[in-house]
């Protein structure tokens, strides 16, 4: 088999992100409308983490009662140690280090700047794509 390709061929570019600022509603209602998982987390410009449907969910359950849901920002419940590959980085070792750690989805950053997202669905359409010989 043929080396595996860097990461920055297969993943999305210049992905929406949110600001950290903001409030977990309207973190949902992008995810919800725009059909997305994952949102990169954005503070003072730069990248910080990762937030998934997952966190939101978990965020409103739990913290039902207790937090007014309009007053959770998306830094208070964003993923905090988030996975991070470069542009270069090897997609099979990517996708193995996800598989080890049971996460679905990768900031790609370039320096300090996000250069893309890489997440599962990527690594499925890619997988679907080598499969049937396509690439």
């Amino acid at each position: 088999m043929k080396q595996a390709p860097a990461i920055k061929l297969v993943m999305t570019k210049a992905p929406m992100t949110i600001d950290a600022a903001e409030t977990v509603l309207s973190a949902q209602r992008i995810m919800s409308e725009k059909g997305f998982r994952h949102l990169p987390v954005m503070k003072a410009g730069k990248p910080v983490s990762m937030l998934s449907d997952r966190d939101v969910n978990l965020a409103l359950v739990a913290n039902h009662g207790l937090v007014k849901a309009e007053e959770m920002t998306v830094e208070d419940v964003c993923t905090l140690a988030t996975y991070t590959a470069t542009p270069d980085s090897r997609l099979d070792e990517v996708v193995l280090n996800m598989a080890d750690r049971q996460i679905g989805s990768v900031l790609v950053l370039d320096g300090d700047q996000l250069a893309g997202i890489f997440t599962a669905t990527d690594a499925c359409r890619y997988l679907g794509l080598c499969l049937r010989g396509e690439l």
